[in-house]
């Protein structure tokens, strides 16, 4: 997991971490689930912090529905 730094002229820039099977709860189970951290840093003079989280959730979103395919 990392924060990546922006370099002008980026308004943004996302991280993406190594896909890793980690413990968590699913239905009062612990479960192995494939996690893949995000991380995204922004420049708040340049874009708020509710489309940048709104992106964040539109890409977890893809990248969940994406692992149904399988």
């Amino acid at each position: 997991f990392f924060t990546p730094i922006i370099n002008l002229p980026q308004a943004a820039i996302l991280g993406v971490g190594k896909i890793r099977q980690e413990p968590v709860i699913v239905s009062s189970e612990v479960v192995i689930r494939e996690r893949l951290p995000l991380s995204l840093t922004f420049d708040h003079r340049i874009l708020d912090g509710a489309p940048a989280a709104e992106f964040l959730q539109t890409l977890c979103k893809l990248i969940a529905d994406c692992n149904h395919l399988e």
